[in-house]
């Protein structure tokens, strides 16, 4: 019989679609990666500087558009 940490250290966990969307999307036009946690339908998006969260806040439209994300909200914070 496995132990759990054994089975968990063989299992590969990727990252959804969805945050692997936004990541590129703030890294392709702003240089940065982004920490990115999924609550029920709320992306949260965490970033060093409070002007590029208030740029993320301006450009919310554009990135649920391009990164598909309809049914889902954005949360900008600041770390």
């Amino acid at each position: 019989m496995e132990s759990i940490k054994s089975i968990l250290q063989t299992r590969q966990f990727d990252e959804p679609s969805s945050i692997i969307a936004i990541k590129d999307y703030i890294f392709k036009n702003f240089n940065y990666e982004a920490n990115i946690k999924i609550s029920d339908k709320t992306f949260i998006v965490s970033v060093a500087s409070a002007p590029l969260a208030n740029t993320l806040k301006m450009r919310q439209l554009d990135i649920i558009k391009r990164c598909d994300l309809k049914n889902y909200k954005l949360i900008f914070r600041v770390l």
